[in-house]
């Protein structure tokens, strides 16, 4: 019985094209999900508070394909007056 020699490339290619038609393939399409951008944004300020502090109104927002949200919104003081 003759062998044949087989290149290790072509092989490799075969078994990653049997197992993405087997479904091994599906797991990176499922990792892949809509991403999320998400930043600090200043809604008020500065402004002198009655404490002779100087205050900013900040929220924490996120965005993806849906649309954006509201996280976490803080007054930070930034000095004072």
């Amino acid at each position: 019985m003759e062998r044949r020699f087989v290149p290790r490339r072509f092989v490799g290619a075969l078994v990653a094209a049997v197992a993405t038609m087997f479904g091994a393939g599906q797991a990176r399409a499922e990792e892949t999900t809509i991403q999320e951008y998400c930043s600090w944004k200043r809604y008020e300020g500065p402004r002198c508070r009655t404490d002779h502090a100087v205050g900013e109104y900040w929220c924490y927002e996120c965005c993806d394909m849906s649309g954006c949200w509201t996280s976490w919104c803080e007054w930070r003081v930034v000095g004072t007056c």
